[in-house]
């Protein structure tokens, strides 16, 4: 996983609090998760805990690095998987709390057991919904609401596409916030009637979620 691999990849690990993803979605045996992959590192702290998990990035770039890093922890090579190499220069809060986070004792080997039940597909997550049977239960949406990547109608179209395809009691998990207004675009932004904030798991992940970049999580429930 030498530099050539890495030099379009924009996210080398997670900026966010795993504990608080964890808390927040509140994952079970039984759940088959969609993800936003980015760096990889959430979809691999989910599986740790659920039945399976799809992740999906419209970057190739962080597919397929996502792609290496399983193979190297499929390897048992931690220090690939870890990409210490490539974050050595790195000394941020959010890199310390990544690796503490994957280093507490079992969990890298737990996770590597459950690797066969870990897909990375390229392409829009609202492409999961399309041309396949799977049943999701629990949906991590990254920053895709917010991130200036996107287009300005991401929101209302991811969230009019998770609404109507998630069954009642189905959990969504947004790091950035209710996303009431773009401000870059003044365009005000109306939740689906049947997705509704779950106060008692968003305040969990709101206590637990201290990086330095101020997220602030909301985990929405489907009501209908």
């Amino acid at each position: 996983m030498g530099a050539t691999q890495t030099k379009d990849v924009k996210w080398l690990c997670t900026n966010e609090n795993l504990e608080a993803i964890i808390l927040g979605l509140d994952p079970q045996p039984d759940d088959v998760v969609l993800a936003v992959c980015g760096s990889g590192d959430q979809a691999f702290a989910i599986l740790e805990y659920v039945e399976s998990v799809v992740a999906f990035d419209i970057s190739t770039a962080q597919i397929n690095f996502a792609i290496q890093r399983k193979r190297a922890l499929g390897e048992g090579n931690y220090t690939r998987f870890l990409c210490l190499d490539e974050l050595s220069g790195h000394s941020g809060q959010e890199v310390r709390s990544r690796k503490k986070y994957f280093l507490k004792e079992g969990r890298l080997e737990r996770i590597r057991r459950k690797l066969d039940s870990l897909l990375f597909r390229v392409g829009d997550i609202t492409n999961a919904f399309f041309g396949e049977a799977t049943q999701y239960s629990k949906v991590y949406l990254s920053n895709i609401l917010t991130d200036s990547d996107f287009l300005f109608n991401s929101p209302p179209r991811v969230l009019s596409a998770i609404s109507a395809n998630l069954s009642t009691g189905s959990l969504v998990y947004d790091p950035s916030g209710p996303p009431v207004l773009r401000e870059e675009t003044d365009l005000f932004i109306t939740l689906p009637q049947n997705l509704e904030i779950e106060f008692e798991l968003t305040h969990k992940a709101r206590l637990n979620e201290r990086s330095i970049y101020r997220y602030s999580p909301v985990v929405y429930i489907i009501t209908s």
